[in-house]
């Protein structure tokens, strides 16, 4: 015997924080029905295996350029947001948060650069910043105390100069 059940509009993306189609839903439910599966166990975690995380500190959440290749500097800004503020940088003495970026191709091997130094400027696009594996790191969102900018909008206002770089809070 099916069981038919209604499927609430947003209720999956109240508790699971995401936009998922109904009929992706529907199909989940489907297969699930299918596999035979009437009861799911509830399993108690084992209390030796448990532990709590502290809330991380200003140290946990800085991008450090010359230890972190751009694969790190990408999952510590995905860490970092969207509660945690964005990752943070300085630049110019001034905290920069870095709320999204993307990897970039690979650094020219004829370029002598540092990690966290500027290695571009487009108007269009924004700046992009040498890693630690001579990876292009493309900044896309990040703020400053003036306001929140497109990788763009700061890269027009600020005009990154290529011999200035990004660097952690030693």
């Amino acid at each position: 015997m099916r069981v038919v059940r209604r499927i609430e509009p947003g209720l999956f993306e109240q508790f699971f924080g995401l936009r998922v189609p109904p009929s992706v839903v529907e199909r989940v439910i489907s297969r699930l029905d299918a596999s035979g599966a009437t009861r799911i166990a509830a399993v108690p975690q084992d209390p030796a295996r448990v532990g709590y995380q502290k809330r991380p500190g200003m140290q946990d959440i800085v991008i450090d350029w010359p230890t972190m290749p751009a694969i790190a500097v990408q999952r510590l800004v995905r860490a970092c947001n969207p509660q945690g503020g964005g990752a943070c940088t300085i630049f110019r003495g001034q905290v920069l948060r870095v709320h999204q970026m993307a990897i970039g191709p690979a650094v020219a091997t004829d370029l002598q650069v540092r990690p966290g130094q500027f290695l571009g400027l487009d108007r269009e696009t924004g700046c992009s910043v040498a890693s630690l594996d001579q990876r292009e790191v493309l900044l896309q969102i990040v703020s400053t105390d003036a306001g929140i900018f497109s990788g763009a909008a700061f890269a027009r206002l600020y005009q990154p100069r290529r011999d200035e770089s990004l660097h952690g809070f030693s």
